[in-house]
């Protein structure tokens, strides 16, 4: 098992950090014991470590904390239908299989790869129609049941319905979740554009 000033200071160079800089933290950190009030959490019976990442993966999350997606252009919602949006665009990054969270190959299903607690917004924007409700919903339940949802009716008759919800979901690695969109408006209606942004604010302990 690596040690753990060893690998901060391996971070830590690699962030720029000279040697002289750092070897203080080394052998700080090396002795285990001796931060054992630091990395409350870490260390198990008799002071055996007890990692649940590696210590790299705590100083150094790989990929980016927030993503951002988005999708412009139509994406057709058929009357009573819930429907996965698709967000096939990154909006500030490339896509990275280090992300927090990656998509299927339709990009409508998300993937968690850090069991954490995440904040999530999606938003849509409802072509005109005043017939009808709108619905946007995030949901991680493969059974339907949905986990946030905002709705709204009546709709506006001369501007496009825009819907916007945030939440905060503790979910375990490899946990998945995608954003539906259902409308009631007699006939199918377009969605011209839709983001999606998770952001990373914590791991489990």
């Amino acid at each position: 098992m690596p040690r753990f000033g060893d690998e901060l200071v391996r971070v830590l160079q690699g962030l720029g950090a000279k040697p002289q800089d750092v070897d203080a933290l080394r052998l700080q950190g090396n002795q285990v014991g001796g931060v054992a009030a630091s990395v409350a959490g870490w260390l198990g019976p008799g002071g055996t470590p007890s990692f649940n990442c590696t210590p790299y993966e705590v100083f150094a999350q790989p990929g980016s904390p927030v993503v951002k997606r988005k999708h412009i252009g139509n994406q057709s919602i058929p009357d009573g239908v819930e429907t996965n949006l698709v967000f096939d665009t990154a909006e500030t990054d490339t896509f990275d299989a280090a992300d927090i969270v990656v998509p299927d190959a339709n990009y409508k299903v998300w993937t968690v790869r850090f069991g954490g607690v995440y904040l999530v917004n999606a938003r849509a924007r409802f072509a005109t129609n005043a017939t009808g409700a709108r619905g946007l919903y995030v949901t991680d339940d493969q059974a339907g049941t949905t986990v946030l949802r905002a709705t709204h009716a009546p709709v506006p008759s001369l501007q496009g319905t825009a819907i916007g919800i945030t939440g905060i979901f503790h979910w375990p690695k490899g946990a998945t979740f995608w954003v539906i969109a259902q409308q009631l408006s007699g006939g199918a209606l377009n969605i011209d554009s839709c983001f999606l942004e998770v952001a990373f604010l914590s791991r489990f302990k």
